[in-house]
């Protein structure tokens, strides 16, 4: 869950665009991932709210292990090093900040 900070959500959708849908994309083609979802909270219940939402759908839990070392190769790969990546860290931290991380399990009910 991310807060854009005010005036920046074209700059962050730009940058999502650019940068994270490419790396999200090669996520699925690499099967780390089944899908992904993108949300705006249309109806903020305060300030400190959070405005964009970024859902990942696994096939298991066990498609967490070893997730965030290949999730980094993905992204080293996208922006050509290391430290490019880091500096486009750093720029988004610029539009935005999390305010929170969840790890959620979608049940059906019976």
């Amino acid at each position: 869950l991310w807060k854009v900070h005010p005036g920046k959500m074209n700059a962050f959708l730009t940058d999502a665009r650019q940068h994270s849908k490419a790396i999200y994309e090669e996520w699925k083609k690499q099967g780390m991932i089944v899908d992904y979802k993108v949300y705006l909270n249309s109806a903020p219940t305060g300030s400190q709210d959070w405005d964009v939402a970024i859902a990942f759908q696994l096939k298991n839990f066990a498609a967490l292990d070893g997730f965030a070392g290949k999730a980094e190769e993905v992204a080293n790969k996208h922006f050509g090093s290391k430290e490019s990546r880091v500096a486009g860290g750093e720029k988004r931290a610029e539009l935005a900040e999390v305010v929170s991380a969840r790890l959620m399990r979608e049940v059906m009910l019976k």
